[in-house]
Formats: structure tokens, sequence, C-alpha cells
């Protein structure tokens, strides 16, 4: 049980706390959230290769907490352009660093700036799904239901989330929607 639930999660939490520290930064504007978040997010790449396709979930939820924190109020006048560029650049900077840290290990470890062992497994992707969606949704020995029975409840709970929170709905369901459609791929 322990290879198959709790394999990613690192990652998973890397990806919690990027989702959690951005979402703090939409509430609060304060601009260690941003670069807290980042480096969480930076971080699941160092952790897991395929991880990084979080970034597309968790990047489009960055781009709209940075974009609705830029534009005005309408009790503002100005844009707040300054805070804008502080924001970006401390969501760039940890992203930067991970990466030259990557590449620096790669360098190291392999003699290669990128090509890695985890990167080998992309030779084990492009099979037909279908098999590997009814594993996971509904499988008597593999389903996420069966480890997480929690999970059956929320189709009731989305509605309401959908209402009150729908940027961070869109970004959970998001990063659903992509972890699943990669691994119902994978090969293995």
């Amino acid at each position: 049980m322990s290879t198959l639930l709790l394999q990613h999660t690192t990652e998973a939490l890397c990806a919690l706390g990027a989702f959690f520290f951005w979402h703090r930064y939409r509430e609060s504007g304060a601009p260690r959230d941003v670069l807290l978040g980042s480096a969480c997010a930076a971080a699941i790449f160092n952790v897991r290769a395929a991880g990084a396709l979080n970034g597309v979930a968790l990047g489009g939820y960055l781009l709209f907490v940075l974009a609705e924190r830029a534009l005005p109020k309408p009790t503002q006048r100005e844009r707040g352009t300054a805070k804008l560029a502080r924001a970006l650049a401390a969501a760039a900077l940890p992203v930067i660093a991970s990466a030259a840290c990557y590449a620096l290990m790669n360098w190291l470890k392999w003699g290669s700036w990128l090509e890695s062992p985890q990167l080998e497994e992309r030779s084990t992707l492009g099979i037909d799904p279908r098999a590997a969606l009814f594993g996971f949704l509904a499988s008597p020995g593999m389903s996420v239901f069966l480890y997480t029975p929690l999970l059956l409840l929320a189709p009731l709970t989305l509605a309401r989330f959908w209402r009150t929170r729908r940027a961070e709905a869109l970004t959970l369901c998001a990063l659903f929607a992509t972890t699943l459609a990669f691994y119902s791929s994978y090969q293995l």
C-alpha cells in the first residue's frame, strides 16, 4: 500500500503548499506568500520530474491571482505595476533556482544537463488510457475511491465549492484532470 498510496506524498505536499501560499496571497497580498508558494511549486520538479505537470494548473492559478491583485479595484486609481513586478520576481526566483539546481545535479550525477533516469520514463507513455482510467476510478483493487472513500463525497461538495471559490475549484479540478490524464497513459 505504501508504494501505491504514499509514493508521491512529497510531490502532493509541494503542490498543496504552493496552492495554499498563493491562496493566502490572494487573500492578504503579502509578497512572501508568492515566494513561498513558488518555492513549493518549483521543488516539485526536483522531487519528481513528472510532477512538473502540476505546473499547468498551479501556474494558471498563480497567473489568475496575480492578475486579480494587479487590476484596479473601484476605489483604487493606480494598478500597482511595481507591486505586480515584485510579485512576478518573487514567483520567478525559486523557479530559476530550482532549474539551476536540477541542471547542476544532473550534470554531477549523469553527465548531462537535462537527461536523467527520471526522464527516461517518458518511453512508457502513450498507451490507450481506457484500462488505466477504469483501474484508477473503478477497479476493486486499485480504485482511488477504495483508498480514499471520502472522495465519494466530492461531487456533493464540489457544487458549493464551485459557487463560493470558483478559481480554487477550477484549479483543483485541473490538477486532478491533468494528473489523471498523464498517469492513464503510463504503461506501468
